[in-house]
């Protein structure tokens, strides 16, 4: 949870339900503990990000949630972190699997996005043409 918290610090935490977006909260997924900064609740999805990630997390079950850290400074969202959260939080206002696709599609335009800042077109073109199958020949 870089910036906001270094690896191995220990952490107070507040279980229950009473987490507010905002709020870094820790919840199970896939048998792994996380610690997550929340951003939204929709039904019984609740939408989460790592501060030093700018897409959000796929939606996690509301249920998953453990507690709330207390024992933490907080920082700022970026723009663009704002950005992809209204997004994605629009998204999830239509169901789970159009928040999921959403996230797929911005981490694949921030994948693109660094290709494009570390190569240039030609590197765009490259990896797009090292993706494209092609029919065999007989």
């Amino acid at each position: 949870m870089l910036p906001t918290i270094a690896p191995d610090s220990p952490l107070e935490i507040v279980c229950g339900d009473e987490a507010q977006p905002g709020d870094v909260i820790l919840f199970l997924h896939r048998g792994q503990v996380v610690v997550h900064r929340l951003l939204a609740f929709r039904g019984s999805w609740m939408l989460t990000r790592g501060d030093a990630n700018v897409v959000p997390d796929l939606p996690v079950r509301r249920e998953a949630l453990v507690g709330r850290v207390v024992s933490t400074n907080l920082c700022e969202e970026t723009g663009a972190q704002r950005k992809s959260r209204a997004i994605v939080t629009a998204m999830l206002t239509l169901g789970a699997p159009f928040a999921r696709l959403t996230v797929a599609i911005l981490w694949r335009l921030i994948r693109v996005n660094e290709v494009w800042r570390r190569h240039g077109l030609s590197g765009v073109f490259a990896r797009l043409w090292s993706r494209v199958r092609r029919p065999r020949s007989s």
